[in-house]
Formats: C-alpha cells, sequence, structure tokens
C-alpha cells in the first residue's frame, strides 16, 4: 500500500508540506500502513520545533491508502 494525495493520486513523500481542512500547514514526517482503518500520519507543525511533532488521521490532509 502507499499513501497517496485524494485529489491527484500523487505518492506522499516526507517532507511535503500539507495542509488541513482548516488550511494549516504541516509537513509529512513519518506514516506506516493502518492494520485497521485509515491510518495515521505523523506531521511537523514547527520546523523550528522537532518537538511539534503530531499523529493525524490521513483524511485529516486529504490523502488515502492504495493498493
Amino acid at each position: 500500500m502507499k499513501l497517496v494525495y485524494k485529489d491527484t493520486e500523487k505518492e506522499v513523500q516526507e517532507g511535503d508540506i500539507l495542509t488541513d481542512f482548516r488550511g494549516d500547514k504541516a509537513i509529512a514526517h513519518y506514516w506506516k500502513e493502518p492494520t485497521h482503518g485509515e491510518g495515521k500520519i505523523s506531521v511537523i507543525e514547527d520546523p523550528n520545533d522537532i518537538m511539534s511533532c503530531r499523529e493525524y488521521y490521513v483524511s485529516v490532509f486529504g490523502l488515502k491508502w492504495v493498493e
């Protein structure tokens, strides 16, 4: 499985700038295939603070899993 943008089906890469449904930006950091459900992605919310890493459901950023 790979994680892609719902709109374009382009594969997500580490370091991509993502925009959530509120318009807030974050940097794609880490994800793994879900064992059930839609899965989560870890993002860095503040590039100047590595401790600002948080997890969200992939749909928050308009992403999805494909085979």
